[in-house]
């Protein structure tokens, strides 16, 4: 569904448990397996912007989508998410909200591109380096991920705080 861009299916997939960290079953020839095969990794390939954002609301890992020991064993190099969306031309879009859901910005290799867009997003990165994220920010992913791991993201809705607060953990305005 991220490979293809199919959203509400996606959603559907995510409701119902699916995992969000998981290799893609695609056929092999289909997929860089050198890189990456998590649905993560497909939405930024593929350019499917709201794919890549409710991967990570669902709790994606934003730097190594895809856990499996297997096929992580034989890969050399992983590629981060951060890096592969560089690497794939993705817009500074997809860059502020790896950065925003926590996101290792010391972790991809920069080199100097002469693509606009690229250029764009490695100044997003770039500027995320220089300065600390702000405390409300780092608060944000820290009760993102504490509620991952007791009793999944859909719990921020039944939080005892106020809606504006909720919103704000679910990255909506």
């Amino acid at each position: 569904a991220a490979r293809e861009g199919e959203v509400e299916i996606l959603r559907e997939l995510l409701e119902h448990g699916a995992e969000v960290n998981v290799r893609s079953k695609a056929q092999r020839w289909a997929s860089n397996a050198s890189a990456g095969s998590g649905p993560l990794y497909f939405a930024s390939v593929y350019k499917h912007y709201d794919c890549f954002r409710l991967l990570l609301l669902y709790g994606a890992d934003p730097d190594f989508n895809c856990r499996e020991k297997r096929l992580v064993t034989r890969i050399k190099r992983r590629k981060t998410a951060l890096e592969m969306c560089l690497r794939y031309g993705c817009g500074p879009e997809y860059i502020q909200l790896l950065i925003d859901f926590g996101a290792n910005i010391y972790l991809p290799v920069l080199s100097a591109d002469k693509n606009t867009q690229r250029k764009k997003a490695v100044q997003i990165l770039m500027r995320a380096r220089a300065q600390p994220r702000c405390l409300i920010s780092q608060a944000r992913i820290v009760i993102r991920r504490c509620l991952k791991l007791a009793s999944g993201l859909r719990s921020i809705e039944q939080l005892d705080v106020p809606p504006i607060l909720r919103n704000y953990l679910k990255h909506q305005t």
